[in-house]
């Protein structure tokens, strides 16, 4: 029940906007149980781990709607990264052209 209230409260955090700073303190299994498993993890010499999600808006395009050439944009993206060091956040950090909160 507690994780499913955590889970809610971060649906409703993203959906506003907010920060992802929610996570830190919390340990890497609330990360993992909320946000599913990570995109990519690098494992850092000192222990530390790095959980980074990666999250992309799809568009349904309509025919002709857009350049045929090279010039379109990439799909907005926004990249979190989490910090994980002793099994709990201690940070994060976010890279993207869609990256609606900050840390």
């Amino acid at each position: 029940m507690r994780k499913l209230l955590f889970a809610a409260l971060l649906v409703l955090a993203a959906c506003d906007g907010q920060s992802m700073d929610v996570f830190v303190g919390h340990s890497e299994q609330t990360l993992r149980d909320s946000l599913g498993p990570p995109t990519a993890v690098v494992y850092v010499p000192d222990g530390t781990r790095v959980l980074t999600y990666r999250i992309e808006r799809q568009y349904a395009a309509l025919p002709a709607s857009g350049p045929l050439d090279d010039t379109a944009q990439a799909a907005p993206f926004c990249s979190t990264s989490f910090i994980i060091r002793n099994g709990f956040v201690a940070s994060l950090s976010h890279f993207g052209n869609d990256c609606p909160f900050s840390s």
